[in-house]
């Protein structure tokens, strides 16, 4: 009998898989219960650095390794910004990714389900006078900024999702982005070293858990949104993001296919 492998990393951290979660997950809808755990995610996190004496910190940094973070910022996202970019984040949170690259470009949107989030994220980029903050009560464009993006991105955000409302918000990042626009895509995979052994060893779906696809799954999603993809990730044991995740770049086609 072979030996049973070693874990290979230890889990990210940030929001709780718990007996809760499942309960919840279970009985509320993927959107409701998202709206739901990100309106009171700022309440308890602000209770939690107070008690730590952590008043300073950035709301998200507890979700991963800085350097992790970095690596992705810099390999998946600041490569697409320019000075004259309009960009947008999808699940802006606390702007944890938002403030290490808004300086990056002339006009940034920050998008949210939560009026809380927003509220944070304003907190943290009050000094500058080009963002904007707008709530997505659905995964939908708003009419008034239908091709006003040339980048936007969603980092730790679509790995809570299922695969129904995942599609919703790669079409909302497509109606955001002018022709030859780019987005980042970030998805929990079942496909890695890491994702397996978590998907594996759950019961079932949780919000907290996250929702395992796989590349071949986010690939037709792409292509029928008329996306093209221009980079992908590859495992790397060195970053638990992409050891459990899967990353991709996409470009908007000017006349995608029907």
């Amino acid at each position: 009998m072979e030996p049973k492998p070693k874990s290979l990393s230890k889990p990210l951290p940030g929001f709780p898989e718990s007996a809760l979660d499942r309960f919840l997950s279970a009985h509320l809808s993927n959107s409701q219960y998202n709206r739901l755990a990100w309106g009171l995610y700022p309440v308890v996190w602000r209770t939690a650095a107070r008690l730590r004496g952590k008043r300073n910190s950035v709301l998200g940094q507890e979700w991963g390794a800085d350097n992790a973070v970095a690596e992705i910022v810099d390999e998946y996202i600041r490569p697409y910004l320019t000075r004259t970019a309009v960009a947008g984040e999808i699940g802006v949170g606390g702007a944890r990714i938002a403030s290490q690259v808004v300086e990056d470009v002339s006009e940034f949107y920050c998008f949210d389900v939560s009026n809380r989030m927003l509220r944070q994220a304003q907190g943290a980029l009050a000094s500058y006078e080009h963002v904007h903050y707008v709530k997505l009560r659905q995964p939908e464009c708003p009419a008034e900024l239908r091709g006003r993006l040339d980048f936007v991105y969603a980092f730790d955000v679509l790995v809570h999702l299922d695969l129904h409302s995942i599609w919703r918000h790669v079409l909302t990042m497509r109606d955001l982005l002018a022709p030859g626009g780019r987005a980042f895509v970030h998805t929990a995979s079942i496909a890695t070293p890491l994702g397996w052994q978590k998907f594996s060893g759950q019961k079932g779906f949780s919000v907290g858990g996250l929702y395992f696809v796989c590349p071949d799954l986010i690939a037709i999603l792409c292509e029928r949104a008329g996306f093209e993809r221009i980079k992908e990730s590859s495992p790397d044991s060195k970053n638990d993001y992409l050891n459990r995740d899967y990353l991709v770049v996409l470009e908007k086609q000017a006349h995608p296919a029907p």
